[in-house]
């Protein structure tokens, strides 16, 4: 089974709900990427798995290995993550 390689953006209180159900209840499944992380929270990030860090989601975005994008950002921005990752060809969750 082909591995799926998510990038996060939102790592707030529901975002690292969503890091930790795909890191360790779907195998087939890694978040390597994630996009405005605070530095306070940038070494559990690291231990979930990820090591690619950018500073803004239009980068997150364009990394060329990413599958799918987990949006987690606050709601106000949703709309402006889910155009921007279609527009990059990446599954949106």
């Amino acid at each position: 089974m082909k591995t799926i390689n998510l990038g996060i953006i939102g790592l707030g209180r529901i975002g690292k709900v969503h890091l930790t159900h795909a890191t360790h209840h779907f195998p087939n499944c890694r978040v390597i990427a994630a996009a405005r992380v605070n530095p306070e929270k940038k070494e559990w990030v690291a231990r979930c798995g990820v090591s690619r860090f950018y500073d803004d989601f239009t980068s997150l975005v364009q990394d060329p290995d990413l599958d799918a994008i987990i949006i987690a950002s606050p709601t106000g921005f949703h709309a402006t993550h889910i155009e921007q990752a279609a527009k990059a060809g990446k599954a949106i969750f």
